[in-house]
């Protein structure tokens, strides 16, 4: 018991020694400023991170020959910590601390990661979470996301497009044809906000096109609502047609984006965040592309556009 309450407060490399004799590498207090936490206050407020990591490597085969590319590399846990943060924002040091460590066992020299994070800044005191995670081969992907993603079609439904008789053929044609497919919408054209400003109306407009996207699925029930990467991620690669809610993620963009309430910029965002084959823009006839316009500053400019006229 008392050489488990010792460790329990043990630097994380000797927690690490404890439990096998495998070679290891580690990164220690590696600080990074962050978005992150659950509560409101933790919004628009950066707080310090300290990382701690242990990664527990394979034996190589054969001598190294003092070869840097033989070895797992200590770029590979910055590099995981790093883009973990980037990918999205997030609640909780948990989700974080999964994220980094799936991150670096996807390294096939990878065995076992302990990973430490603290929070520095909340109080006269480091509040944190410790976890120890094993490689599991079946979980390391074959292809890369952007090979999986890759087939996927994004199509934005402009408001008007959303009341046409025409769209509910258009949603069943794509549907039909069995490709990977994500639609977005765009927000209540009738809400007038004039007298809001800042984040409370960027809500209010977000959460106009989550209600529109939720009225889309009541008529269409083949197509499943998503808010999160994980949910997008999971859907396409199981084959189901699927409508955004976008409020969730884009309040959670590590960056804020340009146009956050903009449909047609969020569906361009989208698009690139999946790797998407083509961005569709399906408008009625009193519609034009000009009307409609992705927008110099949309980050999409190695996907094709399309435009789609109803009747």
């Amino acid at each position: 018991m008392n050489d488990d309450v010792s460790l329990a407060f043990a630097p994380l490399v000797a927690r690490a020694k404890s439990t096998g004799d495998r070679d290891r590498i580690s990164l220690g207090d590696y600080e990074v400023g962050v978005e992150i936490g659950a509560f409101e206050g933790e919004r628009d407020l950066i707080q310090r991170l300290r990382f701690n990591v242990v990664v527990e490597v394979a034996a190589p085969s054969a001598s190294t020959n003092d070869n840097v590319d033989l070895i797992l590399s200590y770029d590979t846990l910055t590099e995981a910590i790093n883009a973990a943060l980037a990918a999205e924002r997030l609640n909780l040091l948990e989700t974080l601390a999964d994220r980094i460590s799936e991150l670096i066992l996807q390294n096939e020299m990878a065995e076992r990661v302990y990973l430490r994070i603290e929070k520095l800044d909340r109080g006269p005191f480091r509040l944190g979470v410790e976890t120890v995670r094993d490689r599991d081969v079946s979980r390391v992907p074959e292809i890369s996301d952007a090979e999986t993603l890759g087939q996927i079609d994004v199509f934005f439904l402009s408001e008007s497009a959303l009341q046409h008789e025409e769209v509910s053929a258009v949603i069943s044609a794509k549907i039909s044809d069995k490709a990977p497919v994500i639609f977005c919408l765009g927000m209540n054209a009738a809400q007038n906000l004039d007298d809001m400003a800042g984040t409370s109306k960027m809500m209010i407009n977000l959460l106009s096109i989550n209600q529109n996207v939720w009225a889309l699925a009541s008529k269409n029930p083949e197509v499943a609502v998503v808010e999160t990467m994980t949910e997008l991620d999971w859907s396409v690669k199981n084959g189901q047609a699927i409508v955004w809610a976008p409020a969730k993620m884009v309040r959670d963009a590590p960056t804020p984006l340009e146009r956050p309430t903009d449909g047609l910029y969020l569906a361009a965002w989208l698009a690139h965040k999946m790797y998407a084959r083509k961005l569709v823009r399906v408008l009625t006839n009193d519609e034009t592309a000009d009307d409609k316009p992705i927008g110099a500053d949309s980050p999409v400019p190695n996907i094709p556009v399309e435009t789609i006229q109803l009747g």
